[in-house]
């Protein structure tokens, strides 16, 4: 990025001009990869999270709730809102991703 600066004798910051350059594909690029490595991120958090909800899952899977007591239950289902919160995040991302990649 290059900045150029028209400045005189009575130099004044308030109203200095300043124009730039800015290269569209490396831009574009950098963005792409920011995009990609936050996506990477949130995938190995939600696996991480997965991995600790591993017990949780099961015994939802299994059916086995008889044993479960009211602070459990909702500890399972704050563990469902932060899967689900993760899941939304990639769907955004990726989107985000594909449109970027459009245009």
């Amino acid at each position: 990025m290059e900045n150029y600066q028209v400045a005189g004798k009575s130099y004044n910051p308030n109203n200095a001009l300043y124009t730039w350059a800015i290269c569209q594909r490396k831009m574009k690029q950098v963005s792409s990869d920011n995009i990609m490595l936050a996506l990477l991120n949130i995938r190995l958090r939600k696996q991480h999270e997965m991995e600790i909800g591993k017990a949780w899952v099961e015994r939802q899977e299994s059916g086995l709730e008889e044993n479960e007591s009211e602070e459990d239950t909702k500890k399972y289902h704050e563990f469902c809102r932060g899967l689900e919160r993760l899941d939304n995040a990639i769907i955004q991302l990726d989107e985000s991703l594909l449109i970027m990649r459009d245009f």
